[in-house]
This record gives C-alpha cells, sequence and structure tokens, in this order.
C-alpha cells in the first residue's frame, strides 16, 4: 500500500532539533517539516532548555500551512493544568500540491 500513496504525514518527536543529523537524515529522504519556515520556535522544555524536537514531516507531493504553537520559553513549566504534555502540539493543514 506505501509504494502506492501519493503522498505522506508523519508526526514524530525525535529528540532531535532540526540542525541535527537524524532530522537531516529524513530530509535528505525527501521529507520536509512543516515548521521549517517559522524559525526559532519550541516545542518542548527540559531543564530550562527550550527547543522543537516535536514534528510534522511531508512529502513533496503535499503543501503545508503550519500553526502556531503555544509560544513556550526557558521559563515556560510543562506540563500545567492548562498545557497536560510536557510538549505543546504541532498542528498545520496538509494540501495537495499543484
Amino acid at each position: 500500500m506505501g509504494s502506492q500513496a501519493r503522498g505522506w504525514i508523519i508526526g514524530a518527536d525525535c529528540n532531535a532539533t532540526p540542525q541535527s543529523e537524524t532530522i537531516g537524515a529524513i530530509e535528505q529522504a525527501g521529507f520536509r517539516f512543516a515548521h521549517a519556515a517559522i524559525g526559532d520556535i519550541a516545542t518542548c522544555n527540559v531543564n530550562a532548555d527550550a527547543r522543537m524536537i516535536d514534528y510534522l514531516f511531508y512529502s513533496r507531493a503535499l503543501t503545508a500551512c503550519p500553526a502556531l504553537p503555544i509560544k513556550i520559553d526557558r521559563e515556560t513549566v510543562l506540563p500545567t493544568a492548562e498545557q497536560p504534555s510536557d510538549h505543546v502540539a504541532v498542528a498545520a493543514e496538509f494540501d495537495w500540491a499543484r
């Protein structure tokens, strides 16, 4: 079934930053991550080190319109009553490339 797919979306907690070899390898395989063009965003805060480690990857058959995640920084405590996970959600709207 995979070989018949027109496009792919992969959601992943990679525990790796955008500059890492892990993310580089996924990009080399032909995937983009939806929030790449947004700049400096963070999806978790571990030991006062807010960083992006959660991703929505998509294949070139698709386009992505990412939503901004909730802003967090090194002072942000996670989880909380409002954010019950130690990560904030990443979201994007996808469509077929034209």
